[in-house]
């Protein structure tokens, strides 16, 4: 929820209407509170960053503190199986940024480009690492290449079978994975190098839908199917044979599209930390699941928005909850003192403003629904009043002892 303090409609969860208000939110902290510590809220010390063109610039540094914290908890926790998926992500901004990048057909095409690597059974992320455009170093085999083997590092010579798209894959990459006892399954583009010449583009051309030819040399199995358009795969995990499988409903899971964290803000690490938190939530969902019986709550057991709602409790018991102040009390002096001249209407001792008694007891406040404060009152009655009206009919009503 950081950075929400500049929309009029948040100031509907402290209103005094219950209807709009808010209490899991207003009952904790104070809008004001609220409001300040959105404005100053940092994940690094600004200060100690390197200036662009030193050799220790990290265009990452506002978040790469909370980052390396996210990726080191993923590492540590979660061990996979056997399949590992790899594929790009975007993280939504519309602003400017030197490494903005644009994926037609995304989702979300405009944004911070992420490589991930996942477990598909469960949907927990291993890894990740935002891509900061050019890549100055070699990359023989191109940026596919370089992506995969740097992400796959930790779970290479281990048997994994890693799945990701044709924007990755080539001929090249899976001897390369072959020899690191990685095996990997992947739909390539028909045109990459090395990819046989009679799976060609012109063969595909002329086959009919559900059509399909393979090739295979030792464990490369090269296939090219015909459905609605030529579909070319390589894999060196599979056998050379054609298995029926029910076509899923497009779209599949989007859980962080349920539940989004944050708000329009034109800080672009923002964004990022709000990607890292969500990131952190899924994570801990799908370990705590693996790890605990399932709750009846409902037939497929505890949901995630039951989990977020338990880590929220949680947070929630440590700390004070908001009280509204008391209102002031009129000093026995002033009820005692008589003389009119004995009430002067001036600035109290207090540095900061507080809420006016009058107004407060008459349940007054301003245009924007906030109590009426002042720095002026009564000094012999102790109390807060703005000048003229408030100072005036409090003390007639003291005066006639209705009080």
């Amino acid at each position: 929820m950081f950075g929400i303090h500049h929309l009029p409609e948040t100031s509907m969860y402290w209103s005094s209407d219950p209807l709009l208000r808010v209490a899991a939110i207003a009952d904790v902290i104070s809008k004001n509170r609220y409001e300040k510590l959105s404005q100053y809220f940092h994940l690094n010390d600004n200060s100690k960053a390197a200036a662009k063109g030193d050799a220790e610039y990290d265009p990452l540094f506002k978040v790469r503190t909370l980052l390396e914290q996210v990726r080191t908890s993923s590492h540590a926790h979660y061990h996979p199986g056997k399949h590992i998926s790899i594929d790009e992500a975007m993280v939504k901004f519309n602003g400017r940024l030197s490494f903005k990048q644009y994926i037609k057909g995304k989702p979300n095409p405009w944004g911070i480009k992420v490589w991930c690597v996942a477990d598909p059974r469960t949907g927990y992320m291993l890894d990740f690492d935002p891509y900061l455009g050019k890549v100055h170093e070699p990359m023989p085999y191109g940026l596919g290449h370089h992506v995969i083997l740097r992400m796959s590092s930790r779970f290479l010579d281990k048997g994994h079978h890693l799945y990701f798209d044709n924007y990755f894959s080539s001929v090249q990459l899976a001897e390369d994975l072959q020899r690191r006892e990685t095996y990997m399954c992947s739909t390539i583009r028909i045109n990459r190098k090395n990819w046989p010449t009679d799976l060609s583009g012109a063969v595909a051309k002329k086959m009919k839908s559900g059509d399909i030819l393979f090739r295979q040399c030792g464990n490369m199995v090269a296939t090219l199917w015909k459905d609605k358009r030529p579909v070319a795969v390589l894999s060196t995990n599979s056998q050379p044979k054609m298995v029926k499988e029910q076509r899923k409903a497009p779209g599949g899971k989007k859980a962080p599209s349920y539940y989004p964290v944050g708000r329009p803000s034109v800080r672009w690490w923002r964004y990022l930390c709000w990607w890292l938190l969500q990131t952190a939530m899924i994570n801990a969902f799908l370990i705590w699941k693996a790890t605990n019986k399932p709750v009846q709550r409902s037939r497929k057991g505890t949901r995630h928005i039951d989990f977020r709602l338990e880590v929220l409790r949680t947070l929630c018991q440590g700390n004070a909850v908001r009280k509204h102040n008391a209102r002031q009390s009129v000093s026995q002096a002033g009820v005692c003192a008589t003389e009119p001249a004995s009430h002067i209407s001036q600035h109290m001792c207090a540095l900061r403003k507080k809420n006016c008694y009058w107004c407060e007891k008459q349940k007054i406040r301003t245009s924007k629904n906030y109590s009426t404060q002042t720095v002026f009152g009564c000094m012999t009655c102790n109390v807060n009043l703005c000048k003229g009206l408030c100072f005036q009919k409090f003390h007639l009503e003291l005066a006639s002892g209705s009080k």
